[in-house]
């Protein structure tokens, strides 16, 4: 009966026959591996000679156990399944096709090239949205109308000339224009106000008022009328169509660009 040996580990006392002393064994209490020390007197015995036609990771040494071999080893690797590849290229392709046509439909939509126009008269000049030749006629009451449409979105753009009627020669500026203005909405189909605003442009009053229709859906009709008194000149800048925003940047655009090039006595161009 030997000596017990301390495994270094977990300090456990193991009873190691003589022939194990020396070489590496696992502890049978925590299962780590660890090289015994000899029996006094004896040579440590050599390591075990690895087979000729053994693995290069194969051993019989307890501290290097032999890994696993699982079937999957011998198994021939599945070749990369063509038809997954054709598929994620076509969807990638309709994908780019979808994002590029869209892009593009509402670059049309959202970005249409201003036209400048400058009346015959010589009295105003405005940039149109889309349309190079506004077209212009004139009513049994003088008024000069100039429109102007974006046909893909069944947006118009006007300005209308005619002079103060004398029924709002004896009202206040602002008063006059807020009357003209509501009169020029429901002119143009509109309903009731939404907001309205009094405001200057090209250093001439006006009168700004909006009709928002409620109805829902895509026809929704937007109106919106700036009326300009320029002596005893008014001038009805007009944007109308299905959603239209008065923060639409070609809106915009419309609106800030009307300029009274025939201004009356006294106004400085």
């Amino acid at each position: 009966m030997t000596d017990p040996v301390v495994c270094p580990h977990c300090r456990e006392h193991l009873d190691i026959p003589a022939e194990y002393r020396g070489r590496a064994v696992r502890c049978a209490s925590c299962q780590n591996v660890f090289t015994t020390p000899p029996l006094p007197g004896t040579t440590p015995p050599p390591p075990p000679e690895r087979r000729s036609d053994a693995p290069p990771w194969q051993t019989d040494s307890p501290s290097r156990p032999r890994p696993r071999l699982d079937d999957e080893y011998d198994r021939p690797r599945k070749k990369p399944n063509g038809g997954v590849w054709v598929l994620l290229l076509l969807t990638t392709l309709v994908l780019g096709a979808c994002v590029g046509g869209c892009t593009g439909v509402a670059a049309w939509l959202y970005n249409p090239k201003m036209h400048p126009f400058a009346s015959a008269e010589g009295k105003f000049k405005v940039e149109f949205p889309d349309n190079p030749n506004p077209v212009t006629g004139t009513d049994d009451q003088g008024t000069v109308t100039v429109n102007g449409s974006r046909e893909q979105t069944q947006e118009r753009f006007a300005v209308k000339v005619f002079d103060l009627p004398a029924k709002y020669r004896g009202l206040p500026p602002d008063e006059a224009l807020e009357q003209l203005a509501v009169a020029e909405l429901r002119a143009e189909g509109g309903r009731e106000r939404a907001n309205s605003e009094v405001v200057k442009h090209d250093g001439f009053p006006a009168y700004d008022v909006t009709d928002v229709d409620q109805v829902p859906g895509f026809q929704r009709r937007n109106t919106l009328v700036r009326c300009v008194l320029a002596g005893k000149r008014v001038y009805a800048v007009v944007a109308q169509g299905p959603n239209m925003q008065p923060q639409a940047w070609w809106v915009r655009k419309f609106f800030v660009s009307f300029e009274i090039t025939d201004k009356p006595a006294g106004k400085n161009k």
